[in-house]
């Protein structure tokens, strides 16, 4: 059985600041944490490098974004699929290791678990949403590149609102692929 590598994806986009301190504070506690994993720290420049490099396919898709939340989605799932292990937003706080979860072919987290009304008052399928915010995987695994096709798919749909980008490269999305 395959196990997710022990490494660790994060992503600081803003080059003209150093990173917060309070990402300083996170990133120390998830290397207590996970000695001996590697911690990717990527910025815009290394994030479109990769993307030329291993899928340059994608590089229009990521250069024409309006936003860079858009780009930082789309990098975090072709991180995981391209060397496998697990992204982290910047500003989680890990409170204990996880390399339990490497025995798992993937893993993903639940952003929310929506009622009914809630549901039907957002017109929305699927009450359980996964999230964004932490997911990992084995090197290639297949759901992230349904995860890509599906954001090709969106991606001529216009960022007029806050969730659209949910929907075209965020937990909607994810959501989405997830349930089929």
């Amino acid at each position: 059985m395959n196990t997710i590598p022990q490494q660790l994806h994060l992503i600081y986009f803003n080059k003209d600041q150093a990173l917060p301190e309070d990402y300083n504070t996170y990133l120390k506690k998830m290397r207590s944490l996970h000695p001996l994993w590697k911690i990717n720290i990527y910025n815009e420049e290394q994030a479109r490098e990769i993307i030329a490099a291993h899928m340059p396919e994608l590089l229009p898709l990521y250069d024409n974004y309006a936003l860079d939340v858009q780009r930082v989605d789309l990098f975090r799932i072709i991180a995981v699929y391209l060397s496998g292990g697990f992204y982290l937003d910047f500003d989680m706080l890990c409170h204990q290791d996880i390399s339990p979860l490497c025995g798992h072919p993937v893993v993903r987290g639940e952003e929310v678990t929506l009622t009914a009304a809630e549901c039907a008052a957002k017109g929305i399928v699927h009450p359980l949403r996964i999230a964004t915010y932490m997911f990992g995987s084995v090197p290639g695994h297949p759901f992230w590149l349904k995860v890509i096709e599906m954001i090709k798919e969106r991606s001529a749909k216009k960022v007029v609102w806050e969730e659209d980008v949910l929907e075209i490269t965020g937990p909607a999305l994810l959501t989405d692929v997830y349930h089929q």
